[in-house]
């Protein structure tokens, strides 16, 4: 408990300390406007209106999207211009105004279609799908996911390809076609596959699951959302994890009852098949007790007026047996004196006469007799198999209270730990959703992909954090005529280094805003001094851990950082670095200029980073990066990928597409990992001349 409130504590510090890092960033876009040029304000609109739409203040948001589309119009900024139609387009798509989101994506689609921005063209195409989706225009919307598939098929965009094929798929799913949706889901599953995007094939798959759900197909749709939930945890997808958990509940319940009623039916089937059997048992008693008139007339009674009956059938036997018995013994008398009086005149044949009559009868009272003896054995039989049913009813029932207890306190038992667990998920899911936010806020901090395809046409980025947020950061700047770009990695990650992160963002976009130089040493020195000055107090603390220990720890903050200012007309490069180097690959030979020993947020006043000045050539491959792939344990030994193979792995890639080179990277990266743990964050930044 303990625990989960130091958790909870640090969670509510985090979400506090990242929006108030966000009103920070945002009081630093405006004071940035004063002096900024009509292109640069522009572009500073744009982030404020993404800010405000990650913050869920559209009215700000809006306000900045037109400042941004007016300032871009003014100074011919097409690539803001294309930006502001964008955020336009969304705002307007949230509030439910879906014709006029259309209209800014268009705006969007033809700036990029002008300029032959084959990115931008793709997602705007999927923008306006979506707008017609929602206006239930579905063979519009086809439309134009499938010229958005077009556009990434020829960009040869794996990732681009599965998301249009996704959308397309909902449509169907949407319309109730669950088998069109489920073949458009398993053609994106493949282009999953070739990036080895794990998160984007557990929300294929979750989809695929929930179209076999709907369509009835209960025991597949569970099998594929297994499969879904392996794939949604192993990529740190908490809420895709919890909504596929959601899913395959509702499928589980579905395939419990299905089968619950089956069972009831053949338990139907049986109580009818054991009713005809003592049918045939009452039938079959009731022709062996037709041989006799008495049984037919007691037939039709209950076991206790059976009893009654034989009882008063034996003892009105027994009267008659009496009877026929004083009757005999008179008749021989009678005969004897008959016989006495007539014994000379009666003739022999008389006396044979009678004396057969007296054996007829002798033979009649035998078969009473034997009568009697066979319904006292009947009376005797029906007694005890009365007594023993009895009985047995009796252990039954006491067998059935036993019963009735143990489940009452079974369910008992259940409900107290259903409780426990439905607290343990709240609790779950309130963390991770919080954690999720604080990932939003850093991702609105990163540059977007578009703006850096509109910068860089030919760049890739693998950006692979250790936890959901991350220390490593990239980022990419226009500065006087020339394009700095950068890979860092901040000391610490996932929520400790998502604050250096932030703040080293932070003081890059203000050096840019307040000073006018692009030289790469000028601008790191003046990064450590800024750091260094907002993170003055580094004195000792201690802090209680959650065991109740006391812990002592000193704060070291700051980064390792490689920065590069490239100049596209001339194709002159400047690199300064702090620690981390610059790889440039020409001609299939790798060159590496290496940062100085220094550390961001750790210099003096006489400190100064030294400036590469580099020319380069068309052709040229350059690699700025973290050492979070080098460093990574696994392999068969568990060892450190180490320099050395990845230069050689650098070296066999360099020629291919970006895309491939990064999904080559990724591919490498995981298969080394093997099962083992990622022990830190990966940032690669590569860039063709």
């Amino acid at each position: 408990m303990n625990r989960i409130f130091f958790l909870f504590c640090l969670l509510g510090f985090l979400l506090i300390s990242l929006n108030v890092i966000g009103q920070s960033n945002i009081e630093q876009l405006q004071s940035q406007l004063d002096t900024a040029s009509e292109s640069d304000k522009a572009n500073i609109y744009n982030q404020l209106s993404q800010l405000y739409f990650n913050t869920d203040d559209d009215e700000k948001s809006l306000e900045n999207a037109k400042n941004a589309l007016r300032s871009a119009k003014a100074s011919k900024n097409v690539n803001e211009e294309a930006e502001a139609h964008i955020n336009l387009g969304l705002l307007n798509s949230k509030a439910g105004k879906y014709q006029e989101a259309i209209e800014d994506f268009k705006s969007s689609l033809a700036i990029h279609e002008t300029h032959d921005s084959k990115l931008g063209v793709g997602y705007n195409y999927i923008q306006i799908g979506l707008c017609y989706g929602q206006l239930k225009n579905s063979s519009t919307a086809l439309e134009h996911f499938n010229k958005a598939f077009n556009v990434y098929n020829g960009l040869n965009d794996n990732e681009g390809m599965s998301h249009a094929l996704v959308r397309i798929g909902e449509v169907h799913f949407a319309n109730g076609n669950y088998e069109k949706a489920i073949a458009e889901y398993e053609k994106a599953i493949i282009y999953d596959k070739k990036t080895d995007d794990q998160a984007a094939m557990a929300q294929t798959y979750n989809m695929i699951g929930s179209s076999y759900s709907n369509f009835g197909n209960y025991e597949l749709a569970q099998t594929i959302l297994v499969k879904a939930l392996a794939l949604a945890k192993s990529s740190n997808q908490s809420i895709l994890t919890n909504n596929v958990l959601r899913n395959l509940e509702v499928v589980e319940r579905n395939l419990e009852a299905y089968r619950e009623s089956k069972s009831e039916f053949q338990k139907i089937e049986e109580a009818k098949k054991e009713e005809q059997i003592q049918d045939l048992e009452v039938k079959s008693s009731q022709l062996e007790e037709q041989t006799s008139e008495f049984l037919n007339t007691i037939a039709t009674l209950d076991e206790e007026n059976k009893i009654i009956a034989l009882l008063a059938k034996v003892n009105k036997d027994a009267l008659r047996q009496e009877k026929l018995l004083k009757e005999q013994k008179a008749q021989e008398l009678e005969l004897e004196k008959k016989e006495n009086q007539i014994k000379e005149a009666a003739s022999q044949a008389e006396i044979e006469k009678k004396r057969t009559e007296i054996e007829k009868k002798n033979a009649i009272t035998a078969g009473l007799i034997v009568g009697l003896v066979f319904l006292a054995a009947i009376v005797f039989l029906i007694l005890n198999r009365y007594q023993q049913k009895r009985k047995a009813n009796t252990q039954l029932a006491k067998q059935n209270q036993e019963i009735t207890e143990q489940k009452e306190e079974i369910s008992g038992q259940k409900e107290k730990l259903e409780a426990q667990k439905s607290q343990l998920e709240r609790t779950n899911r309130q963390i991770t959703d919080s954690i999720d936010y604080a990932k939003r806020i850093q991702n609105a901090l990163l540059s977007s992909k578009a703006k850096i395809s509109a910068l860089l046409p030919e760049s890739f980025i693998l950006f692979k954090p250790k936890a959901v947020v991350s220390g490593d950061f990239y980022w990419i700047k226009e500065k006087n005529g020339s394009i700095l770009f950068a890979a860092a990695d901040c000391t610490g990650h996932g929520i400790p280094g998502a604050f250096m992160s932030i703040i080293s963002n932070n003081v890059l976009n203000d050096i840019m805003a307040q000073h006018d130089t692009s030289n790469p040493g000028e601008i790191l020195k003046m990064a450590s001094d800024k750091i260094i000055a907002l993170l003055q107090d580094k004195e000792s603390q201690v802090v209680e851990s959650s065991d109740g220990s006391k812990i002592e720890w000193e704060v070291k903050d700051g980064m390792d950082i490689a920065l590069c200012s490239l100049n596209k007309d001339s194709l002159q490069l400047q690199y300064a670095g702090a620690h981390n180097p610059l790889y440039v690959i020409r001609d299939g030979k790798l060159t590496e200029y290496r940062g100085d020993r220094l550390f961001i947020g750790n210099t003096t006043e006489s400190t100064v980073f030294n400036t590469h000045e580099i020319p380069l050539k068309k052709g040229d491959m350059l690699y700025v990066f973290s050492d979070g792939f080098v460093d990574q344990r696994g392999g068969p030994e568990n060892k450190k990928f180490y320099y050395q193979p990845f230069q050689e792995m650098l070296l066999e890639i360099h020629q291919k597409g970006m895309d491939e080179q990064r999904t080559h990277l990724d591919r490498v990266l995981t298969d080394w990992m093997g099962n083992h743990e990622q022990i830190d964050d990966v940032i690669i930044f590569g860039v063709k001349i």
